[in-house]
């Protein structure tokens, strides 16, 4: 009879134990994903089980893919390339915003994500590679796919910034320890101020 009840308490234990690990991996994975944890969990139609799977497999198959540094040079040339790109907003927004999601496809590929994407094993597409490492800028990037040349000039703008913070987050650059408006190494930082209303 002891043993019974010891065997019951165990047997509570362990599945308390689990609940508990099952919560704590949720609440990990939540916090890592952030808005796309919510994606995944609508597209599995709200099964928590089968979207964190997925998740866990985005986890795995990201770290088999290795994410090149661009070298200073191709740095160099993209921010050169994205001046040129934003300047042109102001006569051309629609056709900014055009080159700026080609340049940032282009920097996707270049950096390495597009090397485990494949339609035929199954492989995650691009934008899942991508959010892995930048879930909360992904969302703002497929968003800004979706611009056509006749939306609304405030629309434009947002996919530009859309796509910006995407293109800034692959170079490495953000604003400076200290809050300024510098990159990496001194760089200049284009700014939303910056992105003029035409």
């Amino acid at each position: 009879m002891i043993w019974l009840v010891v065997a019951l308490v165990a047997v509570v234990l362990i599945a308390i134990g689990a609940l508990v690990m099952g919560k704590q991996r949720s609440a990990a994975l939540r916090r890592r994903f952030g808005p796309e944890y919510e994606r995944a969990l609508g597209e599995a139609d709200g099964d928590r089980r089968a979207a964190e799977v997925r998740l866990r497999d985005r986890l795995r198959r990201r770290a088999a893919v290795e994410v090149r540094e661009l070298a200073p040079a191709a740095r160099e040339r993209y921010v050169f390339r994205w001046r040129a790109v934003q300047t042109g907003f102001v006569d051309d927004p629609a056709g900014a915003v055009a080159e700026a999601g080609s340049m940032v496809d282009q920097l996707v590929d270049e950096r390495g994500y597009a090397s485990a994407t494949s339609e035929s094993d199954g492989a995650l597409d691009r934008d899942e590679l991508v959010a892995v490492d930048h879930p909360a800028l992904v969302e703002g990037w497929r968003t800004a796919r979706q611009a056509s040349p006749d939306s609304p000039v405030d629309d434009l703008r947002q996919a530009f910034l859309h796509h910006r913070a995407l293109f800034q987050a692959l170079l490495g650059e953000g604003a400076g320890e200290d809050g300024d408006d510098r990159g990496r190494a001194g760089r200049p930082v284009v700014t939303e101020a910056a992105v003029v209303r035409p």
